[in-house]
């Protein structure tokens, strides 16, 4: 198991990255067609799902209260 420390920054790094993800995802929609944004967005949401599941989601079985305010 992940020690609390590491646990927490990972957590952080995590939130830092969708945020940067979803700001693109925004920058993508103000430049691009329909059907590019919505390429770009299926890609981006893929990700985070990826990144939920496989690097927070067990940070956060093991120190629940690490958990976002948005976590499910």
């Amino acid at each position: 198991m992940m020690n609390r420390n590491a646990s927490e920054k990972i957590v952080k790094l995590m939130e830092e990255v969708a945020e940067r993800l979803h700001s693109a995802a925004g920058l993508i929609e103000q430049n691009s067609d329909e059907d590019e944004h919505e390429t770009y967005l299926a890609t981006i949401e893929y990700v985070l799902g990826y990144l939920r599941q496989d690097v927070m989601k067990p940070v956060i079985d093991n120190y629940p209260d690490l958990a976002p305010d948005d976590w499910e």
